[in-house]
């Protein structure tokens, strides 16, 4: 267990052009864990220009976690050196996507970056604040790249949690601080799928789920407790793991039971509709389904291929019909460039966007 004496910071540093929509689920799953395990836990969250450096000099944090996008690195590098000038003896750790992939880089060119955890956070960001606060050295402290003796050394990875039951519910402060009028959920972490651009692997390495009872437990709570019934689910895909739709029955079917009457937004595959009859959508519906994310990336077979989305331009079409003629709104994930794009592609996912409304 830890000491309340050894105090965290996490922050949130979003860039002038970030939209201030919803939480940050990661660290608030990190600030519960840390909390279950005895820390005193912070959480902020600030613009770049205008950071509250006093309230955090104020707090007097022994260690600063901040996550890190690649829209955010630089925002998040120019913080942690203001953060260092001011504040020497605090430890400043990134983590997240960004620095799962770029760690060693991040480390290489900015100096003021004590530590960067890869992956998973939970287990190994406890696991530091343990060894930290007790003068133990950070050897085979695994997940865990730091500085040692001039140079940069990267620990081996951490294994994943096989039980993400032994996880808190994540704390809700952003919800009680900011006034969000919409939470993040997570049923699931990871992918089944393993598309060429997405980070999802390196961070999640496979599917696991939640119990679902529990987590509509959390929705519950949310419900009871804040008084908000618009939710986002953040699981990389709603419907996996495949290929029935037990679980996502079963899921539906928990959130009618209780009467929750929420509405709530998912990502599904565009070959989604091969699986998906009226009678699914309806359940959906009826469970709170307002809105579709649909990873759709490319409308022509060589971007697909590209993306290794194992899917084809009829499945875009086809899953994107179908959520629109059952009055689901329909977003979707979309990459118009990448080393290998042609005009011929370029004018094709054109024509797609257009003839469906999203140019």
């Amino acid at each position: 267990m830890g000491t309340p004496s050894f105090k965290i910071l996490l922050l949130v540093i979003r860039t002038r052009r970030s939209t201030r929509m919803f939480e940050e689920i990661g660290v608030c799953y990190l600030a519960a864990f840390l909390r279950q395990n005895g820390y005193e836990v912070r959480l902020m969250e600030e613009n770049e220009e205008s950071v509250d450096y006093e309230g955090i000099r104020a707090f007097a944090p022994d260690l600063i976690g901040i996550p890190v996008y690649m829209n955010t690195e630089k925002a998040v590098c120019g913080a942690c050196a203001r953060l260092k000038e001011m504040l020497p003896q605090t430890w400043l750790c990134l983590g997240g996507y960004s620095p799962t992939n770029r760690g060693p880089r991040l480390m290489e060119t900015t100096p003021h970056i004590d530590f960067v955890i890869r992956g998973e956070g939970e287990e190994t960001l406890l696991e530091l604040a343990n060894r930290l606060s007790r003068r133990e050295g950070l050897e085979g402290l695994r997940g865990l790249s730091y500085r040692c003796d001039g140079a940069v050394r990267h620990n081996a990875d951490r294994l994943q949690m096989q039980n993400l039951g032994a996880l808190p519910w994540p704390a809700r402060d952003f919800i009680r601080d900011m006034g969000y009028q919409l939470a993040m959920v997570a049923t699931s972490r990871g992918c089944t799928r393993n598309c060429s651009f997405c980070s999802t692997k390196q961070v999640w390495k496979r599917w696991r789920s939640r119990d679902l009872r529990d987590a509509v437990d959390e929705i519950e709570q949310i419900v009871r407790q804040w008084n908000i019934r618009n939710f986002y689910f953040v699981d990389c895909s709603f419907e996996d793991p495949g290929p029935s739709n037990d679980r996502l029955i079963r899921l539906t079917e928990e959130i009618i039971a209780r009467g929750l009457a929420i509405t709530y937004s998912a990502f599904f595959r565009p070959d989604f509709h091969k699986r998906a009859d009226t009678a699914l959508i309806e359940l959906l519906k009826k469970s709170g389904l307002i809105g579709a994310l649909i990873g759709i990336e490319s409308a022509h077979q060589t971007g697909l291929d590209l993306y290794r989305k194992r899917t084809t331009p009829d499945d875009n079409v086809k899953t994107v019909e179908l959520f629109r003629r059952h009055g689901l709104n329909v977003d979707i994930g979309f990459m118009m460039f990448n080393p290998y794009t042609t005009f011929d592609g370029l004018r094709q996912d054109l024509d797609f966007l257009e003839a469906h409304g999203f140019a």
